[in-house]
């Protein structure tokens, strides 16, 4: 029996260092490291112009708008990618300060020539290197999304591009730390943003505990990848009361955002669990152990709520962000909830949430 070739595998860009030359969003990138995976005819080679991610139109970095089926970064291994082979097409982007292309963008995997190729966004919502930061902050990105590769008439920047989440420049924030990747908000909305870590606030870090089951938490067994993209299964703490009262507050058109170090795996896999609605999620990183006194997630949820009234629920913080919230209380309120890593939110405090937002209603309809 014979074998049906192997699907050729994401490949990266390795663009000079930003000393050397500056990475810009729209260039052509240096050529792709690595062999090629399939083989054509001479005529066909690919040369590295036929890896750029730059859309000559916006000027902007085309980026999936969502995870390709196949994605490398989706659980199960669904490219069948042999033992440690996405480990180590993490870890050399990553050396390289660098990105993945989708494989189903490159010249070995697309479906038509008329697919160009763009930023893996399973490696884009987990990762942030230089080269991210830099194309972020100068041009910013142009959503593509994958689904458009099945109609018959793909527009000539390779996808449909999503209308009105065009991403970037990042805002420039004078406050430590320097914040990573930032999804806006979309012109004209005011609502209040409430900010939701995961670790040690939804989900408490305790282990068997009588006084989190008295609470309404309940310990499920919840199956996710890893950082590397391996499947991983384990047990977290959850109340359902919270996850319904949380997404009460979403009707009522308060805009929940996930500010943890989970990134898209929240909204995948824990807020199905909660009930809650599809929420922005903030690229904080991994490491968010404070610095300078600073939570490293200030830059980013200050850059995304912008003058907006403000709620940060987290069980870390770096101790400057209290006289930070007063200062900023002056022109947008402002109130930092902050939990018990074992314990997590209570009821208690979701009270005080509520009453401190129906504050803010009956101030504005008074104004």
């Amino acid at each position: 029996m014979s074998q049906s070739p192997a699907k050729p595998e994401p490949r990266l860009t390795s663009p000079n260092a930003p000393s050397e030359q500056p990475v810009t969003g729209w260039a052509q990138p240096a050529a792709p490291t690595g062999k090629m995976e399939a083989v054509l005819p001479e005529a066909d080679q690919p040369d590295a112009s036929d890896y750029s991610v730059g859309d000559p139109v916006t000027r902007k970095t085309r980026l999936l708008a969502r995870k390709c089926d196949t994605c490398i970064y989706h659980p199960g291994n669904r490219m069948h990618l042999s033992q440690g082979r996405l480990k180590d097409i993490t870890d050399e982007a990553r050396a390289a300060e660098s990105y993945v292309i989708c494989h189903e963008t490159t010249p070995e995997g697309r479906a038509s020539r008329a697919i160009q190729p763009a930023v893996c966004q399973g490696f884009f919502e987990r990762f942030s290197t230089n080269s991210l930061r830099i194309i972020g902050r100068l041009f910013g990105y142009l959503l593509v999304d994958p689904g458009s590769w099945a109609t018959s008439n793909p527009t000539s920047t390779g996808g449909a591009p999503v209308p009105g989440r065009t991403i970037g420049p990042d805002p420039d924030p004078d406050i430590e730390p320097v914040p990573r990747r930032v999804l806006g908000p979309a012109p004209g909305h005011s609502h209040v943003v409430v900010a939701i870590d995961v670790d040690g606030m939804l989900c408490p870090t305790a282990g068997e505990d009588v006084t989190l089951l008295e609470a309404g938490y309940q310990r499920v067994e919840l199956t996710m990848p890893d950082i590397g993209g391996d499947a991983r299964t384990g047990w977290v703490w959850i109340n359902p009361e919270h996850g319904a009262r949380l997404a009460a507050l979403a009707d009522s058109g308060v805009e929940l955002v996930w500010a943890t170090s989970w990134g898209r795996r929240a909204a995948e896999y824990l807020a199905p669990l909660l009930g809650l609605p599809d929420m922005p999620v903030l690229d904080i990183g991994s490491d968010n152990s404070p610095r300078f006194g600073w939570s490293p997630k200030i830059g980013p949820i200050r850059a995304y709520a912008a003058d907006r009234p403000l709620v940060w629920l987290d069980d870390e913080f770096g101790g400057k962000e209290d006289d930070w919230a007063l200062v900023r209380s002056a022109t947008s309120p402002t109130l930092l909830i902050r939990t018990t890593a074992h314990r997590g939110l209570t009821t208690a405090q979701l009270d005080a949430l509520t009453a401190w937002l129906h504050a803010q209603t009956t101030t504005a309809d008074a104004d």
